[in-house]
């Protein structure tokens, strides 16, 4: 793997990852009780892979409740990187309902390991006794699929045998991983019947095979044949549909002209992986004429791999290769990429080279460029991609950006492709070139034609969670264009209870609310007012009654605002507009403490200030606003004092001499909706001559 590939994100990514993490400290205190709960598989391994993140420290299994053991709704077990340990195995015994397991850290499960082993470096386990261990009698009657991947191991003499008693519905087993010997391989075939799909590797002959009798899928990766007769008794599957000869540490195998060389023919077949094997346009015509159910044969890392499409006897057949970009698309859904990055890499420089090109170009080419990318960035492989194949990733992205073009996808593309470009965006959060800003700013402006009412409440959340990453993680805010922030903030507005998470939230307001000064120096007004408008909202909705967030909330954009003062009199006015729509919930005394200091900083900043545009109606304005939040802020006795007085006067005497063209349209503006007799008079003062 590429040493500058991420090997994790510690990112909120979703909802249900949020969830997780909430219930997870739930499970530790042991307070979680509910037996009529049923957690979703997805939510339940996540749930399971948090606690089993270090199970070396004995006492974090031990957190697991016998509630919450019955609660997750897991069929699919996957450890593939923990340490296991004798409490561990006690409650992962607790799963009653699982069909598939996967084992890919066995070299690490000490407590299973034998001293007999032949190699220093390959320990011999115990499977049967790690499998008795770890799967109660209900799952073990009922496991239909086994994989042991990752490190090399060793089992025990005459694991095959027992394998059935212990696991007798299982039809898929895959030990592509673990080498085995012939006479093991030939054990397996007499005593697994059942299997209907099976992975081996490096294994010399196909003797047994012909047990099998309801084998569809076999996968034989690296395999050692010498001669058609280490293949032949594959011939006897009359129902195997798919056969996998593939190479992956091995180049140039004969296997496919040994499978030839037999002479016989396989009718059910339908697809034929020949990657790294010797093969020639003879040998698929020869596959053609022999196999009339044949669709395709996998090329890539042959001598056709660069071939779009050869002439056959067979006209469903196709080569699935790199040469062209929709046998890219179909040799991504079968590539391992962790095994091919060079190969990936050359074609994300041929995607960019069409979409350069763009105009030059079918929809149908633009379409299939952008499937290729995302089967590059499909799910767990994405992680295995190295930054330069990331690199021209995110540069094709911001090319299919350009110009409009991402118009040609519907809204459920669309969507599609924010996701694609979030992320992938998070791989480069350091970076603060054109290219990682172009490529924020479409993500996000792609959704100004998209109404977020008539999306799904979970495809709301997803966006919303998307936002929190983008803003959580970028260096600056200034990263998250202004339409993430209105779309987040209509996301907000458009819910009707509190947002629960408070911690969470709070983290988020800190976050943003400590970038808005930095917003004001920068004098980005528009960025700067959906900022302020997102973090009234979040307040409005999140922290309510909670005093010490509405100060900090307020001390940040006021901050910011005395920064401001100078410079954009309409951001001014409307921010307070938001501080007051955030002050409406709060207790008068907060008012107070809050908002004293920042008053009279305004108060003496517009009576000194000698701009002629001071005067002007967002000022005015703005002082009205001013005078409102006064007067909920403090009694009238306060307000008397020689200080208060003196600076009400000043403002009001400014404002009466230096009455600008929209004075009278400002003022009309006011007195349809002032309804405090203090305001009226103020308002009687400056209209009178």
């Amino acid at each position: 793997m590429d040493e500058d590939a991420p090997n994790k994100r510690n990112k909120l990514f979703s909802l249900k990852e949020l969830s997780v993490k909430s219930l997870a400290p739930i499970v530790e205190k042991k307070v979680y009780e509910n037996n009529s709960t049923q957690i979703d598989l997805i939510a339940s391994q996540q749930l399971l892979a948090y606690f089993l993140r270090d199970t070396c420290n004995a006492e974090q299994m031990n957190k697991f409740t016998k509630a919450m053991t019955s609660s997750l709704n897991l069929t699919d077990l996957k450890i593939t990187h923990e340490k296991i340990n004798k409490e561990t195995c006690d409650k992962i015994f607790g799963f009653k309902n699982l069909s598939s397991l996967e084992l890919g850290s066995l070299a690490s499960w000490t407590m299973f390991h034998l001293d007999q082993s032949l190699f220093a470096d390959v320990p011999l386990v115990d499977v049967i006794e790690a499998l008795r261990n770890i799967l109660c009698e209900e799952s073990r009657i009922q496991l239909q699929s086994l994989a042991i991947t990752n490190d090399p191991v060793t089992f025990r003499t005459g694991w095959m045998c027992e394998m059935k008693g212990i696991l007798p519905a299982l039809t898929t087993l895959n030990l592509e991983k673990m080498p085995i010997s012939e006479s093991e391989f030939d054990v397996i075939c007499e005593s697994l019947s059942l299997l209907e799909s099976f992975y081996v590797s490096k294994i010399g002959n196909l003797t047994g095979i012909s047990n099998l009798k309801n084998l569809q899928d076999f996968h034989s990766i690296d395999s050692q044949f010498k001669g058609p007769e280490d293949v032949i008794d594959i011939f006897k599957l009359k129902n195997l549909k798919k056969l996998d000869f593939r190479g992956e540490q091995c180049v140039h195998l004969p296997c496919v002209r040994l499978y030839l060389d037999c002479a016989m023919s396989l009718f059910s077949l339908e697809f034929f992986n020949c990657m790294k094997n010797a093969i020639s346009a003879e040998d698929v015509n020869l596959l053609a004429t022999s196999h009339p159910q044949l669709k395709r044969i996998f090329v890539l890392d042959t001598r056709l791999q660069d071939v779009s499409q050869l002439e056959t006897s067979n006209d469903q057949l196709h080569l699935i290769s790199k040469g062209s970009l929709w046998q890219c698309l179909e040799s991504l859904k079968l590539l391992d990429i962790r095994t091919q990055s060079e190969l990936m890499n050359d074609v994300c420089v041929e995607i960019i080279g069409y979409l350069s090109n763009y105009e030059a170009y079918s929809k149908t080419v633009i379409f299939d460029c952008f499937g290729v990318l995302t089967q590059i960035l499909r799910g767990e492989l994405k992680f295995f991609i190295g930054k330069q194949i990331h690199a021209n990733v995110l540069k094709c992205l911001e090319l299919l950006c350009r110009g409009g073009r991402i118009e040609m996808f519907n809204k459920l593309t669309k969507l599609n492709f924010i996701d694609l470009l979030l992320e992938t965006i998070t791989w480069f959060n350091g970076r603060s070139d054109s290219v990682v800003w172009n490529i924020h700013s479409s993500s996000w402006n792609i959704l100004h034609d998209i109404s977020t009412s008539t999306l799904p409440e979970k495809s709301r959340e997803f966006l919303f969670c998307q936002g929190i990453e983008l803003l959580e993680n970028a260096e600056h805010v200034l990263i998250a264009p202004k339409s993430c922030l209105d779309l987040m903030t209509k996301y907000l507005e458009s819910r009707t209870e509190q947002l629960e998470d408070f911690l969470i939230y709070s983290k988020l307001v800190r976050k943003v609310a400590g970038n808005v000064a930095d917003l004001a120096k920068l004098k980005f007004t528009p960025l700067f007012i959906a900022t302020c408008n997102f973090l009234g909202t979040l307040h409005n909705i999140c922290a309510v009654g909670r005093t010490e967030m509405t100060k900090f909330i307020i001390n940040s954009i006021m901050y910011a605002f005395n920064v401001f003062l100078s410079a954009d009199w309409l951001t001014q006015a409307y921010g307070f507009r938001i501080v007051e729509s955030m002050l409406f919930y709060t207790d008068r005394e907060t008012v107070k403490i809050v908002f004293i200091k920042h008053l009279k900083g305004l108060f003496l900043t517009l009576t000194q200030n000698e701009d002629k545009e001071c005067a002007t109606g967002p000022v005015i304005s703005l002082c009205f606003t001013a005078f409102h939040l006064v007067e909920r802020t403090y009694t009238m006795n306060e307000l008397r004092t020689a200080e208060n007085i003196a600076q009400i006067s000043n403002l009001l005497q400014l404002l009466k001499h230096n009455k600008s063209i929209e004075y009278v349209d400002v003022m009309a503006d006011f007195n349809s909706k002032l309804t405090s007799p203090m305001l009226l008079a103020w308002t009687k003062f400056m209209t009178t001559s």
